[in-house]
């Protein structure tokens, strides 16, 4: 009995075998990476959501309207809720361009752009952002975030108010 050619046809197959393990782990590696910086991103805009989230909660918001027209006038215990408010909002868009830095999303400098003058365009967030930021670990953000948040306009956001009661009426 020849025994060659069936050898040979058991280590081809052998081979093939060991090919076709080695590409259905390179897909799933790739697959998984591809499930990871989604999650990670889906995560980042998370954040960002429950910056939202904490606004519209009716404790806060209280708080928030206080901040946006007279900020002088906020106890300790409100300028705590405002500061751990803005350290989570600072640590979400410092996460994002970290990721963006990372390549797995991109959307950093649009998403400060956009919610920007939304968070910070008051007298208290700037003057957070002065006194405060710059201790916050935001290695991440961009090099002219102080600059915009100093140039933003700090009443916008009170007067978009104004004019949105005043169309009610």
């Amino acid at each position: 009995m020849n025994r060659k050619p069936f050898e040979k046809w058991v280590e081809t197959f052998g081979i093939l075998a060991v090919i076709a393990s080695l590409l259905f782990v390179g897909f799933q590696i790739r697959q998984d990476h591809i499930i990871a910086r989604s999650v990670l991103g889906s995560e980042s805009f998370s954040k960002i959501s429950e910056a939202f989230q904490t606004m519209a909660d009716p404790n806060f918001s209280v708080i928030y309207a206080k901040m946006l027209k007279n900020p002088e006038s906020l106890t300790n215990s409100e300028m705590l809720s405002l500061n751990t408010f803005y350290l989570q909002l600072t640590a979400s868009f410092s996460r994002a361009c970290y990721l963006v830095e990372r390549g797995v999303f991109s959307g950093c400098e649009e998403e400060i752009r956009d919610m920007g003058p939304l968070f910070f365009s008051n007298k208290y967030a700037q003057n957070w952002w002065k006194i405060i930021g710059p201790s916050v670990d935001a290695s991440s953000l961009p090099k002219w975030i102080d600059s915009y948040i100093a140039n933003l306009d700090t009443n916008v956001e009170l007067e978009n108010l104004h004019k949105l009661r005043k169309s009610l009426k």
